[in-house]
Order: C-alpha cells, then sequence, then structure tokens
C-alpha cells in the first residue's frame, strides 16, 4: 500500500503543473473536485487499476504457496514414538481389501530407538 501512495503522491506532483489544472483553479471549480475527478478519476485510474491487479495476485500466490506448506507439513513422515498407535484418521473397522496402517516390528530399528 505505501508504494501505491508513493506513485500517486509523485503523479499528484507531476499533474499540478499542466496547464488543466491550472483551467480548473481558474474556472472556479472547487479543489475536492478537481482532486476527485481530473487527478485521481481521471489520472490516476489505470495506476491504481494496476496497482489493485498486482495485489491481488500476489495475495493469492501468498496464499497458495502456505496451503502448499501446510500441506507438506501433514505429509511429513510421522516419529517412531507415534508409529506404534494407530493414526487418527484410519478408522477401527476397516473394510475389507483397505490397505492396514503400516506398524513397526519388534526389534526393528524404530523401536530400538537408533
Amino acid at each position: 500500500m505505501p508504494e501505491t501512495a508513493n506513485l500517486i503522491a509523485g503523479k499528484i506532483s507531476f499533474l499540478r503543473q499542466k496547464n488543466f489544472i491550472e483551467a480548473a483553479h481558474a474556472l472556479g471549480l472547487p479543489a475536492h473536485t478537481v482532486i476527485l475527478k481530473h487527478i485521481l478519476w481521471l489520472n490516476c485510474r489505470a495506476l491504481l487499476v494496476i496497482q489493485a491487479t498486482l495485489g491481488m495476485a500476489e495475495a493469492i500466490l501468498v496464499e497458495t504457496s502456505l496451503s502448499y506448506l501446510r500441506a507438506r507439513r501433514a505429509m511429513a513422515p510421522r516419529r517412531a514414538s507415534d508409529m506404534s498407535r494407530p493414526s487418527a484418521t484410519s478408522s477401527s473397522s476397516s473394510r475389507p481389501g483397505s490397505p492396514r496402517p503400516c506398524r513397526a516390528s519388534p526389534g526393528s530399528p524404530a523401536e530400538r530407538g537408533s
């Protein structure tokens, strides 16, 4: 947001010296009309639309990146101490043909703690 404000401030300082702004003041238009209509709406509209579009694209990229990282964290291998218990996602009544959760066999390196 601050970079958008800096861009608009630069555009306003550039437009203040233009002839159409001086003509609007000479016609007696109020300052808020000159600022809102002639400067912001007519001359800064494209800049605001572009900045809003880039901001939305950045928000989407951040959201998908965080979602990917959360998914990767959920897929991380479990500790050996968790292997002896059934996972919370597996149901107690398994259907025929469904894979059973893997458990460490007695005497395996996971059981010995190495």
